[in-house]
């Protein structure tokens, strides 16, 4: 699954990149959620998306962890646990043979996401204990598309990669990127009323012409600039 991440309160950009990201992954079969630990970012996305399926998350699931004993030549008969305030007991019955505390092995199962994508937030956005159980993301990559690189991020044990291209006069153009060619009609059109936000209708100084290649791109993938008032409306 991708994960996109947002903070807990997203501006208009950055819920339209996020919105672009998402529909046009889903949009190519690919199994994608959106973490906003605050209830009305889910509410402003699905007026931008025009649907109320989007897949959210306000908290993340549990972690599991797995506790391995080599077998030898022991067979197990039970296995019990009981829960105290400062600790979690586990009672292992066996039917036979013997167990050595040697061989007990604890570890945290990485969690279901190949790529989690940060929005100008932080890996702590999603998980306060990010850094402590970095064994718990072992399989997932961390993109992050953001104008700066934090103090947070580049100390991350994490390897978070900074998505930005410094060619581009924005953010959104790093996503357009990311995203690349064939984008579908409503992502191609999210990035467009991003663009036209980022620059303040393209009236901040522009160092690089590509923007205007990148406009042009995305009105070819369906995008509509007579609907950018109304698209901005949405979420107002």
């Amino acid at each position: 699954m991708n994960l996109i991440v947002l903070k807990q309160e997203p501006s208009t950009l950055e819920l339209l990149q996020a919105g672009s990201i998402y529909v046009n992954l889903f949009n190519k079969g690919k199994k994608v959620a959106i973490y906003a630990a605050n209830a009305k970012v889910s509410e402003k996305m699905n007026l931008l998306l025009s649907t109320d399926k989007v897949e959210y998350l306000e908290s993340l699931p549990p972690q599991k962890y797995l506790l391995s004993i080599p077998k030898q030549e022991s067979d197990v008969e039970s296995v019990q646990w009981q829960q105290e305030e400062s600790k979690l007991n586990i009672y292992i019955n066996l039917q036979s043979g013997v167990i050595s505390n040697r061989d007990l092995k604890l570890q945290a199962l990485p969690r279901e996401y190949s790529e989690i994508i940060l929005i100008n937030s932080e890996p702590t956005d999603l998980d306060k204990n990010a850094e402590k159980s970095a064994d718990s993301y072992s399989n997932s990559e961390w993109l992050k598309f953001s104008a700066t690189n934090s103090s947070e991020t580049a100390k991350s044990s994490l390897k978070v990669t900074q998505k930005l291209d410094s060619s581009f006069d924005t953010i959104s153009e790093s996503i357009q990127a990311y995203l690349g060619a064939n984008l579908s009609k409503a992502a191609a059109h999210l990035l467009y009323v991003a663009l036209m936000l980022e620059t303040k209708n393209l009236s901040l100084p522009i160092k690089n012409s590509q923007l205007f290649l990148h406009l042009k791109e995305l009105v070819d993938n369906g995008a509509e600039p007579a609907k950018v008032s109304a698209t901005l409306e949405k979420i107002a």
